[in-house]
């Protein structure tokens, strides 16, 4: 396997390069591979560039707790996350009682329609980002929790962040905030 193609780069590299040797590159100086040499690429934890969170906490209003976070990409000094975390008020957001305050949930996408009802459930008040995919069945409850006009997130400044790395193709989510009152 591995071995292998380590074998075949260094046979190539002796045809074909004069000299090669390795280099040490202090962690702090190369930021990205040291982060991706410790950390995984978890697919449901993005966060909004703190920049956008910003221009959504202007529009509709300054959030309390960051409903699906960690210590890492948390908006706010409050929030919950998937697992017992340090700092974190709660541990899971779609188990226990919510705050009643203006909430944030950017939450992975399968959890969109969870999260809706929980919402519901609570009557919260959330300011929620989602895609904008009018095909889903969740994206007519949205339009009739909405208490704000939606913001749709210029495709332009749309930046997804975890660590230093930024997400590749952010634009095809269409990213748009809400904000949303459950009505039990």
């Amino acid at each position: 396997g591995l071995m292998r193609e380590t074998q075949k780069m260094f046979h190539w590299v002796e045809r074909h390069v004069a000299s090669i040797r390795a280099e040490h590159i202090a962690g702090d100086t190369n930021t990205k591979a040291d982060w991706l040499s410790r950390a995984v690429i978890d697919q449901g934890e993005w966060q909004l560039h703190p920049h956008i969170f910003r221009e959504v906490a202007h529009r509709f209003g300054t959030p309390q707790v960051d409903l699906f976070a960690t210590p890492q990409n948390s908006q706010l000094p409050r929030f919950y996350s998937r697992y017992n975390t340090p700092g974190a008020e709660g541990v899971n957001a779609l188990r226990g009682r919510w705050p009643q305050e203006l909430l944030y949930a950017f939450p992975p996408l399968p959890l969109i329609p969870q999260v809706i009802r929980k919402l519901i459930e609570e009557q919260a008040e959330v300011v929620l980002l989602t895609p904008f995919w009018p095909r889903r069945q969740w994206f007519a409850d949205l339009r009739e929790l909405s208490v704000a006009t939606p913001w749709r997130i210029p495709e332009d400044r749309i930046q997804l962040l975890q660590g230093p790395i930024q997400h590749p193709d952010p634009q095809w989510l269409k990213l748009t905030a809400w904000r949303l009152k459950g009505r039990g």
